[in-house]
């Protein structure tokens, strides 16, 4: 084995890497059972709002995704579908970029870390944010600044956490790639300006989230605690032996003066710098999975990284082709309540209704002006019914650990003002009686 440069991969090798991660990823996609990822309410609800002038700029996310959410969603008439279309799209295209770049092997072997097969089989930004840093990182390191500057400003438009891979792109030339940067973003900048708002990306409540709560965020509390929770991120991740793996071949990438190892590298260091500031978890740390898993160009000669990389897919498919009992038990109350009318209050972010192909969010029972834990059966009853609210839903969990005082509905609801319209393990939902 030798740690020497590969030449990136054939248009006939990238075309066939391609159609493998669409099979692999369209088989996942299909294996999935109504909604994955939580957030996603909130951007079919920016989606379908975007007609409308006030919807265009948000201050923590951008445009871009639910622009294409809303164009796909119009496409094929279901925001779900559309939102996991777009994920395989960009998983697909994540797996052509490192072929072209890195080689078959190594793009195969991308196809391997479960949070790759996981994100880009299922709805959410971080595939496509990822893909398109990918390409950027990849044309800074052969030295075409104008398409680096085009990638990164894509990627801008759907996660802000894009800018981690801005020192690096710069290297491809610093002028060039920041005014096709300028020009590429526009539609988040004169959106903003538009409406009054702001340019600059708000990450207020990711700093509060990852401080802990605490303000201000720049205290020497929060700056420990904040590295460390990116420390405890990055620990995770690399447990998985695969990218042990691929994070010791980028090592020889970078021993041997590979360009494109030192570019991936400054793209990993940069999120990773990105997690110390706000909060980290492990999706938000697929850029770290992607370039480590790109280092396995580096640690096997392709007549072996080929073969290990479908060994590697294959046992990965094997364990995630079963739906999740959690997953089947949520989509069946959605669809056991379809049919309700009004508003409804909710325990949990996870419930939701479908309208017209669209999915609509509930009101957060966290928000009521009582405390969590002192929310009370009367008191639960009185919120809903000043605010106009004609259904509640209460999972176990979220009870038992948020609302302690809630225990009592899910059981006997004699007296309490509120009557059962359906009920599953762990979940009731209750209508509110006059």
């Amino acid at each position: 084995m030798s740690p020497s440069p590969r030449s990136g991969g054939q248009a006939w090798l990238v075309l066939l890497v391609g159609l493998v991660a669409l099979v692999v990823l369209g088989f996942l996609a299909r294996q999935h059972v109504g909604l994955a990822f939580v957030d996603f309410i909130g951007f079919s609800i920016r989606a379908q709002a975007l007609p409308e002038v006030g919807a265009w700029h948000h201050p923590q996310y951008p445009i871009g995704y639910p622009a294409l959410l809303a164009l796909v969603t119009h496409a094929v008439g279901d925001v779900l579908v559309a939102g996991r279309i777009i994920s395989v799209v960009a998983g697909v295209a994540l797996v052509g970029g490192v072929a072209r770049l890195l080689g078959a092997g190594a793009a195969l072997f991308v196809l391997v870390p479960t949070a790759v097969l996981s994100w880009g089989s299922t709805e959410g930004t971080d595939m496509l944010a990822a893909a398109l840093c990918l390409w950027s990182v990849a044309a800074a390191a052969e030295r075409r600044p104008r398409m680096a500057g085009l990638w990164l400003g894509l990627a801008f438009l759907v996660r802000h956490t894009a800018l981690a891979a801005l020192p690096v792109v710069l290297l491809a030339g610093p002028l060039r790639v920041i005014w096709v940067f300028v020009l590429a973003t526009m539609p988040h900048w004169t959106t903003a300006l538009a409406v009054g708002g702001s340019v600059l990306p708000d990450q207020q409540i990711n700093l509060a989230i990852g401080a802990g709560g605490h303000v201000p965020f720049w205290t020497v509390d929060t700056l420990v605690r904040l590295p460390a929770g990116a420390a405890r991120t990055l620990m995770g991740v690399g447990a998985d032996p695969w990218l042990i793996a691929g994070t010791v071949g980028l090592a020889l990438g970078l021993w041997g003066r590979d360009r494109r190892a030192w570019m991936l590298a400054g793209w990993g260091l940069g999120h990773l710098v990105a997690l110390s500031l706000t909060h980290s978890n492990p999706r938000l740390a697929l850029p770290l999975v992607v370039v480590a898993a790109c280092g396995s160009a580096w640690a096997l000669p392709v007549r072996l990284l080929v073969p290990v990389a479908l060994v590697g897919i294959g046992l990965q498919l094997r364990g995630m082709g079963e739906v999740p009992k959690e997953a089947e038990l949520r989509q069946s109350m959605v669809e056991a309540c379809a049919d309700l009318e009004g508003t409804i209050l909710s325990t949990t972010p996870w419930f939701h209704r479908r309208s017209g192909g669209w999915i609509l969010g509930t009101e957060p029972a966290q928000a009521l002006p009582t405390r969590p834990h002192l929310l009370t059966p009367d008191a639960l009853h009185r919120h809903a019914l000043e605010g106009g609210h004609d259904h509640v839903v209460l999972t176990a969990g979220r009870v038992h650990q948020t609302f302690p005082k809630l225990r009592p509905l899910m059981g006997d609801l004699g007296g309490s003002g509120f009557s059962l319209v359906a009920r599953k393990p762990g979940w009731r939902v209750l209508k509110v009686e006059p």
